[in-house]
């Protein structure tokens, strides 16, 4: 879904095998794969598409959608009716019963869709922004784990809260986030690009703690350190958020749209607007380190649930605000006023704040050209605020935003309960025959049977940690153990 609107999408394989490692995939195996989309409603009946099949005859490349209610059937590439089962000897069934196909690509192993113009206007604009983690992973030896994640917050609060550099010390409790704000010291140079296909938002700052109370990092942190290394950031609006570090002799000499040859990505994230008041994340998180090829990378499940746990600590906090800044929205359209990007609700006051004067001006500028959003935020949300907040159980419920449409973590979910019921019975069965044999057993076997009841215990505990970690797992105490840990993070 993008923009409130519903597509069906189908992928072609190609011929060649896809690299696949155990949590690592190569993407150039992607790159040869070919993508047909076309909007999620048959034209007869508005059945969904998408409950149908994708059909591919023996002479043809080009796949065909049927709708499963009474067998229609559309060309993939350019929407056209091509079969009515009830009517077969016709051979134009006439436009109105055509559908609309997308342009579509496949990019380093994510579909992008066109969704505005044909497949002439597609090909005259600029591709997609690589992912820079992905591309120094097959050329740098690097490596990533990487989170899907289904949000009810608004993409542009998500834009707005990656960014923005003050929120990391406080919402994530996490130092090193401190390393990309700006302070009264250490200003922040901000650089736009704006043009009818694209707008790019950069901040760069000197990358040195501003407001931690991380003494060694301090310390040892030189003058001259400091005026080497800057902290990027860059957003391509409205899909793709990068932050990381780089070697820079002069932040004022970098440009919006300049590759930063030296650049190391931290963290970066694509960006669904799925529709207004939802979000679909890619968050990814590049080691900072490097990483043999060869070697299968372990564990990737530790790297989802640390990811998960990332978004979760201020996920509900940008749930809590959708409701005030939308109804703003909705109201400034409703007026025609203007004020839908300043978000007059805003008080900016932080020198980090720079980025956002000129991230809410050309919010005031595209934001009512959106496709399908001025409909929908009068429609739903002129009164949003006295709407009550979602419960954190709703907002952080990543089983339904992340679990169910992560095959991986659903497939581990369903071996955790695997070895949960395993080690039940086995534990049951092993508690049985100590019971009933324990007079005929000798001390090696008492021990033997004592090692397995540890072994089993070990892993039921294990499974069942393991599944809660993908169900909601943030509850208020959890919330309060992180909050306690701010006074000693921030320097004041």
């Amino acid at each position: 879904t993008l923009f409130d609107v519903d597509y069906v999408i189908t992928r072609i394989p190609s011929n060649s095998k896809q690299k696949r490692r155990k949590g690592r995939v190569s993407m150039e195996s992607y790159e040869d794969e070919t993508v047909y989309a076309v909007i999620d409603r048959c034209p007869h009946k508005s059945a969904s598409l998408s409950e149908g099949l994708v059909v591919k005859h023996a002479d043809e490349h080009i796949p065909r959608f049927q709708c499963a209610y009474h067998g229609w059937m559309f060309d993939g590439k350019n929407g056209k009716c091509v079969m009515i089962p009830q009517s077969p000897d016709s051979e134009n069934y006439g436009a109105r019963a055509d559908i609309t196909a997308v342009p579509a690509l496949i990019q380093q192993g994510i579909i992008y869709l066109y969704p505005y113009g044909g497949l002439e206007e597609a090909l005259t604009k600029p591709l997609p922004p690589r992912l820079v983690g992905f591309d120094q992973q097959e050329s740098h030896g690097k490596a990533m784990f990487w989170v899907m994640r289904d949000l009810d917050v608004d993409w542009t609060i998500i834009i707005d809260n990656f960014l923005d550099p003050d929120h990391g010390l406080f919402a994530h409790q996490v130092p090193w986030l401190d390393l990309g704000s700006a302070s009264q010291d250490h200003h922040m140079l901000v650089k736009e690009k704006f043009s009818a296909e694209s707008f790019i938002l950069r901040t760069v700052v000197d990358h040195c703690p501003k407001f931690s109370s991380t003494k060694e990092q301090n310390k040892n942190t030189t003058r001259s350190d400091v005026e080497l290394k800057k902290a990027v950031t860059t957003l391509h609006y409205p899909s793709h958020w990068v932050t990381g570090a780089a070697e820079v002799l002069d932040g004022d000499a970098i440009d919006a749209d300049d590759e930063i040859a030296n650049f190391t990505p931290f963290v970066e994230c694509k960006i669904s607007p799925v529709g207004t008041g939802r979000s679909r994340l890619m968050l990814f998180f590049t080691l900072p380190f490097q990483y043999p090829s060869w070697l299968p990378l372990p564990f990737h499940f530790l790297g989802q649930i640390f990811l998960n746990n990332f978004l979760d600590d201020d996920t509900h906090l940008l749930a809590t605000t959708q409701k005030y800044v939308l109804e703003a929205e909705a109201n400034s359209l409703s007026t025609n006023t203007k004020g839908v990007g300043d978000r007059s609700l805003s008080v900016l006051r932080s020198p980090s704040d720079l980025v956002f004067r000129r991230l809410y001006k050309f919010f005031d500028e595209s934001l009512p050209r959106a496709p399908n959003r001025k409909d929908v935020l009068l429609n739903n949300y002129l009164s949003a605020s006295k709407i009550p907040t979602p419960p954190r159980r709703q907002t952080l419920d990543r089983y339904e935003q992340h679990t169910k449409i992560s095959p991986d973590s659903m497939s581990l979910v369903q071996k955790c309960k695997a070895i949960r019921r395993l080690s039940k019975s086995f534990i049951a069965l092993l508690a049985t025959k100590v019971i009933f044999s324990s007079r005929q057993m000798s001390a090696r076997g008492v021990k033997g049977a004592a090692a397995c009841f540890l072994i089993a215990v070990i892993s039921l505990v294990t499974s069942i940690k393991l599944e809660e970690a993908f169900h909601f797992n943030f509850p208020e105490s959890r919330r309060d153990r992180s909050l306690a840990k701010i006074d000693s993070l921030w320097k004041h």
